[in-house]
């Protein structure tokens, strides 16, 4: 008479389940990939977490036009600026890896866990999909500062320390980071003014409640030619085309170089299926004339 071993009932109901959860597995992997080809079937919102009107802003409009072309649906700016790009980062780090909700992502996501409590991991909490630019700061004056170069503004900074102020599009952002890399490598003082975007910043110059801002190319270029606020020099480490007749920081302090960049992001566990789409349509959009026209 056959005796069943006594170990048998439970190998055999073990098996079963490791085919339950494999059949499980391949029955979600392809859902996974059906999901992933059927996308977009609705409109994908593009959060900036900056206010309108800034370069990010700008930029993201781009973008925005040229995925929405690619992909056949809409694609949405919303802005959620605030917090130094906290509040705009930390919303999208909370919402479901679907393909639907993607962010214009800074140097922010990465530099503020250092500075505040941060409802996100930089390294975890997010795909990253591509980077999008690399955009130069310029520092911009008052017209009626008595300094038009940086040696001049060192010398006036030197003998004022504290007085003169410079505002920045937030707290730990590239615009920040460069006016305090100039006071650690001049000895200058001066008072740091945060604003949640570059707009806001920029027109603190304009009205003359704030001498100075950190802020990107494009946005102050018309400001420059208006006369509502004069270029003093260029963060990058070489003149840029489109301003040729600025100098460049370095070219008064050797090594000073300070480069702010956009990258799109989604929450972490977006399918590699859309994370591909979405990398070879930006790419595409970065190398197409009018693109490239509308970025310089």
């Amino acid at each position: 008479m056959y005796q069943a071993h006594p170990g048998r009932k439970h190998r055999v109901g073990m098996t079963l389940v490791a085919r339950l959860l494999a059949l499980g597995g391949l029955l979600l992997l392809a859902g996974s990939i059906a999901f992933a080809e059927s996308w977009p079937a609705r409109p994908v919102k593009l959060v900036v977490p900056y206010p309108p009107g800034g370069s990010s802003d700008m930029l993201a409009r781009i973008f925005a036009d040229g995925l929405s072309a690619q992909l056949g649906h809409p694609v949405i700016v919303e802005n959620k600026g605030g917090a130094a790009t906290i509040i705009g980062t930390e919303y999208v780090a909370a919402q479901h890896p679907d393909g639907y909700t993607l962010l214009l992502c800074t140097p922010g996501l990465a530099i503020n866990p250092s500075l505040y409590n941060v409802h996100y991991d930089p390294g975890r909490s997010f795909t990253y999909v591509n980077m999008l630019a690399a955009l130069p700061l310029i520092l911009v004056a008052h017209p009626d500062l008595p300094a038009g170069n940086i040696d001049e503004l060192v010398a006036l900074a030197k003998s004022k320390p504290g007085a003169l102020s410079y505002s920045s599009y937030g707290m730990g952002s590239a615009s920040h980071i460069a006016g305090e890399l100039l006071q650690q490598m001049t000895g200058a003082k001066m008072l740091h003014i945060p604003f949640k975007g570059s707009s806001a910043a920029v027109t603190e110059v304009v009205a003359g409640r704030t001498q100075l801002s950190f802020t990107t190319v494009p946005m102050v270029i018309p400001m420059i030619r208006a006369g509502r606020v004069k270029a003093i020099a260029v963060t990058t480490s070489l003149r840029l085309e489109v301003m040729k007749e600025v100098p460049t920081i370095a070219e008064s302090l050797p090594g000073f170089e300070v480069t702010s960049w956009l990258g799109l992001c989604a929450p972490a566990g977006l399918p590699n299926e859309i994370v591909v789409r979405l990398n070879k349509a930006t790419n595409e959009i970065v190398n197409a004339p009018e693109s490239r026209t509308r970025l310089a």
